[in-house]
């Protein structure tokens, strides 16, 4: 699941780091989106990643409503909550770094907390993907404007290449410890 913001005004807004992340990963998958609008609220592509078979979810309602997309997706393909993974900015982790968490709260992402509510659960894992904070950011607008401002061309293409590639190392380790916890080991 990658999470950002539908239409061109974000495209290549900070907020959007999920689906600049997620959409390169099936571009180099050689993965098509399909419109799954009705079913999902959503673009979806089946692909392999990390050497696991994925369906990849960009959510097409806004930020703070994402979760009704995790919720229809996880029901219909009967997907477990732990077998969820999330792509999203994260302003508390530096621009340009990537982190993962296995469980936990939603930091004051709307889109996590909204994934939250709707699933009921907290225990999915998150690839955080860093866009920093501006150093005059005092109130909670001046961090929305920052979030919503689009990307530098240098931010843009290191999403791309240098911060894709994390994110894909962070998901085979994550797909590797979750086999090696299936099979007992």
């Amino acid at each position: 699941m990658g999470l950002g913001n539908p239409g061109k005004k974000y495209e290549v807004s900070r907020h959007n780091a999920g689906f600049i992340v997620v959409d390169e990963l099936v571009r180099q998958a050689g993965a098509d989106w399909r419109d799954e609008m009705s079913r999902f609220e959503a673009l979806s592509a089946k692909t392999v990643i990390g050497g696991e078979d994925c369906l990849v979810i960009k959510p097409q309602a806004f930020m703070n409503v994402s979760g009704r997309s995790v919720q229809k997706a996880a029901a219909y393909f009967k997907i477990p909550v732990t077998d969820i993974v999330v792509l999203y900015d994260d302003i508390d982790v530096p621009a340009g770094k990537v982190k993962v968490r296995t469980a936990g709260g939603h930091g004051g992402h709307n889109g996590v907390r909204s994934i939250i509510e709707c699933m009921g659960s907290a225990d999915f894992p998150r690839v955080k993907l860093g866009v920093g904070k501006p150093l005059e950011a005092t109130f909670q607008v001046a961090m929305a404007d920052w979030v919503l401002a689009p990307l530098g061309a240098q931010e843009l293409e290191n999403m791309r290449s240098v911060m894709t590639a994390e994110a894909l190392l962070r998901l085979k380790n994550l797909f590797q410890g979750s086999r090696a916890a299936g099979s007992g080991n």
